[in-house]
C-alpha cells in the first residue's frame, strides 16, 4: 500500500482559510490543551454538523419572524 505521508488512516486532508486572529487562538488553545489543531477543528465541525448551528448560537424562534 502506498504511504499517505502525515495523513492518519481514515482521515482526509482538507485546506481552509481562516481569520488570522482565529488561527492564533487555535494555536494557543491547542498548545494549552495538549491537542492538535486538527482534533479541535474536527470536534467543532462535527458539533456544528450534528446540531445544525454554530456553537454558542441560540436556536431562533421562527415564529417571531413571521409577518402578521
Amino acid at each position: 500500500m502506498a504511504t499517505r505521508g502525515n495523513i492518519p488512516a481514515g482521515k482526509e486532508l482538507m485546506g481552509f482559510y481562516i481569520d488570522k486572529r482565529l488561527a492564533r487562538r487555535l494555536r494557543i488553545t491547542a498548545a494549552e490543551w495538549g491537542e492538535s489543531q486538527s482534533s479541535i477543528v474536527e470536534r467543532a465541525v462535527r458539533y456544528i454538523l450534528q446540531h445544525g448551528r454554530p456553537i454558542g448560537e441560540a436556536e431562533s424562534d421562527e415564529t417571531t419572524h413571521e409577518e402578521e
